[in-house]
């Protein structure tokens, strides 16, 4: 029987496993990066451009983050 405490336990185990493994949270661009522009092309996707960019694929938050920053910042922009 897989009762709830045993399944609170397991999801406190896997938590700390995946923290361990150092798939928590990912740090903002490195310096030097910043205001760095980058246009779009066919067949691109985040990840791979926060691997290229930034050094690490779960990064593609700060480029999320950076784009809608620019877009409050300035309406033109596309």
């Amino acid at each position: 029987m897989f009762g709830k405490r045993m399944w609170t336990i397991s999801f406190i185990l896997m938590v700390a496993l995946v923290s361990v493994l150092g798939m928590g949270e990912v740090s903002a661009a490195p310096s030097g990066q910043e205001g760095t522009v980058y246009t779009i092309q066919k067949d691109d996707n985040l990840w791979t451009l926060a691997e290229k960019y930034l050094g690490d694929g779960r990064a593609y938050v700060a480029i999320v983050d950076a784009t809608n920053k620019k877009a409050k910042e300035d309406p033109t922009f596309a």
